[in-house]
């Protein structure tokens, strides 16, 4: 218990270590000001401050020397930040003590020192955080406007020097696939907190031997099986999960990047040698260097061509239009294939009118060569098992896809969280178990889930509900819906137009009673009512109904 407050205390540094800045800049900008303008401002405020900025920089170094003891930070660049904050507590609570004496010059030669020790130890602490080139960042190399750092949109491309995140040194053993897509990925993603200065979880991404070697949670990849690999693991997890990689709040890898690291670490995570698939985007037009793209795709390191992948991956824009004798392959089999918007390419697939012949194979067939595009699918009451579904983690700009009536599984479901963009999914019909509530809760676009009649029990639902209250979650448990409005019920009024009388088959007989037995009132003989073989009169078109719910109430006068 004791060191985990002590942990507490120490990230506590990132609480207060702005007090003691604000504090004795504002102490010495009133104490030097007011000297230069020849208008002293009052002792006991300046002291005031000094002792508050005093007590805050002991504070703030205590605390951070703590901190630095969890390892996350390089030794080397830690003491000296670790020295100067140690500094900046001695000199300023020397400032503090020498405030309230006659004598001005020591204490204004202190308060100039611990200003002066202020600018490194600050400096040296956001150098730790941020990187070095943090502080300069915005006058270094501007991207062109309308691309991502100077590279064609969503499109995985290295990071110069005097980026917002540099690509290291430190890789002399790398070369090729890795070196042109994956390392800029993790110095755009990664190295701010697990690089050269700075190493969470005893995790560095900026060498070869830190990458192989992982760090406090064991290793980060395994070669070829990118689901077993940690790196992937955490990147694929919910964004409001601890153990989401990066941080919310930080950058997030895009999805093209997901699958660009996919690929390499089911190639088996190669440090040198091409990879198939994997080249780095072009340069946007008019950027530095930049050029369309020759004809025929990019060359390889081969001296080769190899054509540009689009695994429909992209977070952004349209993807390339499907292969004309893809859609024709489609519409052959009477399955529904359209745009979802007006000069879009991307799809929407329906495969209702030909669902019972589309086992795993022919959806895998038939799907494979427009996956880029689909965006809306449909497969209900299709004869396909968790098979397709580890066939659709691949296409991730799945926004709606229903799965009404198959035969698929938990497992198959928990394939679906890699869908970066999935928002509707139908499992109705479905035989899962309570365990997909794990999976469903896991997807970080859902907004709807239906589940009739998918066996999952009311209190999973409700768990469900709970760990996702922005999640519509409709299995038909609810029951129905409350009416928004109604209208109010029609009153008939004496000033409205004479109604004939109540009961057609009534004779023409003068009713047996002169008063209404309902309101006491002479009766009106428009308004008749037979009844126990009786004409009975009443004064309005209303009393005939209260007479006929309850006779027995109203006895003839």
């Amino acid at each position: 218990m004791t060191s985990s407050w002590l942990g507490v205390f120490g990230r506590l540094h990132l609480v207060v270590l702005h007090l003691p800045i604000g504090l004795l800049i504002g102490a010495a900008a009133l104490e030097f000001g007011g000297a230069l303008l020849r208008r002293p401002a009052a002792r006991g405020t300046i002291a005031a401050l000094a002792w508050l900025g005093a007590i805050a920089a002991v504070t703030a170094a205590g605390s951070g020397w703590v901190l630095a003891g969890e390892g996350v930070y390089v030794q080397q660049d830690v003491d000296l930040h670790r020295w100067l904050g140690m500094a900046v507590a001695a000199a300023s609570l020397l400032t503090a003590v020498t405030a309230l004496r006659a004598g001005r010059r020591w204490f204004r030669l202190l308060l100039a020192l611990t200003v002066l020790l202020l600018l490194p130890a600050g400096h040296l602490g956001a150098s730790l955080t941020h990187g070095d080139a943090y502080l300069f960042e915005p006058l270094r190399a501007q991207p062109e406007a309308g691309t991502r750092g100077g590279t064609a949109a969503g499109a995985p491309a290295a990071t110069t020097r005097g980026g917002s995140n540099p690509v290291p040194d430190g890789l002399p053993q790398a070369s090729g696939a890795f070196t042109a897509v994956v390392q800029p990925i993790f110095a755009r993603n990664c190295i701010g907190c697990h690089g050269d200065k700075k190493q969470k979880g005893k995790l560095a991404l900026n060498t070869v031997a830190g990458i192989q070697k992982g760090g406090n949670s064991g290793e980060v990849l395994v070669a070829g099986k990118p689901d077993d690999s940690e790196l992937m693991r955490r990147c694929l997890l919910p964004l409001d999960d601890e153990d989401h990689m990066p941080p919310e709040g930080k950058p997030q890898p895009t999805a093209a990047e997901l699958s660009a690291l996919r690929a390499w670490i089911a190639a088996g995570a190669p440090f040198t040698g091409p990879v198939d698939g994997l080249t780095p985007a072009p340069a946007a037009p008019g950027s530095p260097g930049g050029s369309q793209p020759p004809p025929g795709g990019t060359p390889d390191e081969n001296g080769g061509r190899r054509e540009r992948p689009d695994d429909g991956d992209s977070d952004g824009g349209e993807p390339p239009e499907a292969p004309a004798e893809a859609l024709a392959a489609l519409r052959h089999e009477l399955v529904h294939t359209a745009a979802i918007a007006q000069h879009s390419t991307r799809l929407w697939i329906d495969f209702a009118a030909t669902a019972p012949r589309i086992d795993d194979a022919a959806a895998q067939r038939l799907l494979e060569p427009v996956r880029a595009q689909v965006t809306d699918l449909g497969m209900a009451r299709t004869a396909i098992t968790d098979a397709t579904l580890q066939f659709l983690q691949r296409m991730q700009g799945l926004v709606r896809l229903d799965l009404r009536g198959t035969g698929v599984t938990d497992a198959g479901v928990a394939r679906l969280r890699r869908l970066p963009h999935l928002q509707h999914l139908v499992l109705a019909q479905t035989k899962l178990t309570d365990a997909v509530v794990e999976h469903l809760a896991a997807m970080p676009a859902l907004d709807a889930v239906y589940l009739w009649h998918a066996g999952v029990s009311a209190e999973a639902l409700a768990r469900l509900r709970s760990a996702r209250p922005g999640l519509r979650v409709d299995a038909g448990d609810t029951g129905p819906a409350a009416p928004l409005t109604a209208e109010p019920q029609v009153q008939s009024t004496k000033g409205e137009p004479p109604v004939p009388a109540v009961n057609a088959t009534a004779p023409a007989a003068p009713p047996v009673n002169t008063v209404c037995p309902v309101s006491g009132k002479p009766v009106d003989p428009r308004y008749l009512l037979l009844h126990d073989g009786k004409v009975i009169g009443f004064c309005c078109p209303n009393c005939p109904a209260e007479f006929k719910a309850n006779p027995a109430k109203y006895p003839l006068k």
